[in-house]
């Protein structure tokens, strides 16, 4: 049965005929039919044609995962023997030594996602030099987020004035004439796209080479930062990007798509995930569904769990325990935002105070395994395989800004136009989120039931109608039932968190006057935060933005890590004159 499932993929492998150089054909088998022990034992087969050399590209190498695929390629060798070896940045020096002199007698190179990477970005082209075919297990993410935040901009406007930064002046104006233009047009939930790699901006990528030529030199902390900066801003200017929340943002053009003669991806969610139709570098070969789940259940709850209604919802925890059948199970997986796996363990120790007084004590009580994951540490998990219930606690959302890039990372690529997005009303974009979240949510359950052999039990708390719609399509026959569960949101702001906030506002002013009248310069954020007791960064650019006037009126500026006092000898107009 599997191997008849798998034919089109041995096909694909091991026949030229069906070979592509310039597309990826995407194979989307079921999660759980084993397709990479599949492969391996089709790799491992070639034995017989050496003239195929393979590099093979997977997620993940903690825990040994890429010593461990090789062991299973040379396993199904047979008496040929060792025709898999394994390349990553970690490995050893030595061994390092030993793959470079011996890489043309490895039929098959096992390496990571970073490392595919790198040779994306045009380094260790050594790794495929002489091989034929690229396997590639699950979608490779090359987009690299760049952002040139307010702070950046502010800072190179700031050096510009410095007689032997002079040249900067015309990079760090030309931002603060972007974000000036749109300043009055754009709404807040808008990214504006900025086109900036055409003619009309020439001469700025010819100002910031220049710049970046003639301050290569020098230790100072400054020159770093200015140089850091300046690529940023050459990505910019290069690709374009997006105008949101006063930042510019873009991606790294050097990671693109390298190919060999015979290009595959094995992905599960390739039939659902809309980045594959972003391009024409992706031929989804579609696969018929092997399982049948009318043995299984769909439980889905109609709730906001989006980490800002969780924030707000302070039963939800206890209220999404209630809905959930302990009695029976064999293992039980939940899966929710990282920070919040202590709160869910506690909620459940709570919840089941009868069974026990520890996690440990009630899965000894009920007999059944009770474990919590977190969504961004679960794909490719195989330690749940034989649970019989998954609890999903969150809505796998990005920031929104990572599917805003995604879009204007392929259409840059394919030379298409591009537009303004309007967060959550944008039709392309929206997909590209809608996909991905059904994506996480449909790789987490299958964490479970791997091989489809028992009855189980889902559970999926979210709002969101279209994406459960779209998980529901990977899971043929599945008995289905809807419920709702209603929330307790937490007062917005009481009274305590008032009388905290004008505190810690209070302390803050009296740190930066005190400061400024011993005639310092400058002060460290740093040394703020430590003199305020705070350590969340987040919590405290929100009491600097609280402060604002008051930093105005006592011509106090943010820039960087550092509050600077104007007039305290730094001041940039000041020293712009003297010069």
């Amino acid at each position: 049965m599997k191997r008849l499932y798998f034919a089109d993929l041995a096909e694909q492998i091991t026949n030229p005929e069906k070979w592509s150089k310039n597309k990826f054909i995407v194979n989307n088998h079921e999660a759980g039919t084993g397709k990479s022990t599949e492969t391996f034992k089709i790799l491992g087969q070639m034995r017989l044609d050496p003239s195929n050399k393979v590099l093979y590209v997977q997620r993940f190498t903690k825990d040994g995962l890429l010593e461990k695929t090789v062991e299973e390629i040379n396993l199904h060798a047979g008496s040929k023997g060792e025709i898999a070896y394994e390349f990553s940045s970690e490995s050893k020096e030595n061994k390092k030594a030993h793959l470079m002199k011996r890489l043309p007698e490895y039929q098959v190179l096992c390496i990571s996602h970073n490392m595919y990477i790198q040779i994306c970005k045009g380094e260790h082209q050594e790794l495929i030099k002489g091989r034929h075919t690229l396997i590639i297990d699950e979608y490779p993410d090359l987009l690299e987020k760049i952002t040139i935040s307010k702070e950046d901009a502010a800072s190179l406007l700031w050096y510009s004035s410095e007689p032997d930064l002079q040249g900067i002046k015309k990079i760090a104006k030309v931002l603060q004439s972007l974000k000036d233009r749109y300043l009055n047009i754009s709404w807040p939930n808008e990214m504006i796209h900025l086109d900036l790699n055409n003619g009309n901006y020439q001469e700025y990528r010819i100002s910031i080479a220049t710049a970046l030529a003639n301050i290569t030199g020098g230790k100072d902390k400054k020159y770093k930062e200015v140089r850091q900066i300046l690529r940023k801003c050459q990505h910019l200017f290069n690709n374009g990007g997006f105008l949101h929340e006063g930042g510019f943002h873009t991606f790294d053009e050097s990671h693109r798509f390298v190919m060999l003669d015979n290009n595959i991806i094995l992905d599960a969610n390739g039939g659902l995930d809309y980045r594959y139709t972003l391009s024409d570098q992706f031929v989804v070969k579609h696969q018929e569904k092997m399982y049948d789940y009318a043995n299984q259940t769909f439980h889905h709850v109609n709730v906001k769990t989006t980490k800002t209604a969780l924030k707000k919802d302070v039963n939800f925890e206890r209220d999404a325990l209630a809905k959930i059948s302990f009695g029976g199970k064999r293992g039980i997986l939940f899966v929710t935002q990282l920070d919040s796996k202590e709160k869910v363990e506690n909620a459940i120790v709570q919840h089941l105070s009868k069974c026990g007084n520890s996690l440990a004590e009630i899965e000894k009580n009920l007999n059944c395994q009770i474990k919590i994951a977190h969504f961004g540490g679960i794909i490719g998990v195989n330690d749940y395989r034989d649970f019989d219930s998954v609890v999903l606690l969150k809505t796998p959302n990005y920031d929104y800004l990572t599917y805003a890039l995604t879009y204007l990372y392929y259409r840059s690529m394919d030379n298409k136009s591009i537009e303004n997005v309007q967060m959550y009303k944008h039709v392309e974009v929206e997909k590209i989120r809608k996909t991905a979240i059904a994506g996480e949510i449909y790789q987490a359950i299958k964490r479970i039931n791997r091989d489809n052999s028992q009855c189980a039990n889902i559970y999926v708390f979210s709002d969101g109608g279209e994406v459960i719609n779209l998980v529901l399509k990977q899971l043929p026959n599945i008995k289905f039932l809807d419920d709702i569960m209603n929330t307790v949101k937490q007062k917005e702001s009481n009274e305590s968190t008032k009388v905290q906030d004008e505190s810690n506002s209070s302390k803050l002013k009296k740190i930066l006057i005190d400061a400024k009248e011993t005639g310092k310069e400058f002060i460290k954020k740093k040394e703020l935060r430590d003199q305020l007791g705070t350590t969340d960064k987040s919590n405290f650019s929100k009491l600097l933005r609280e402060v604002d006037s008051f930093l105005k009126r006592n011509n106090m500026v943010s820039n960087g890590q550092k509050i600077i006092f104007l007039g305290n000898g730094n001041d940039p107009d000041e020293q712009s004159n003297s010069a």
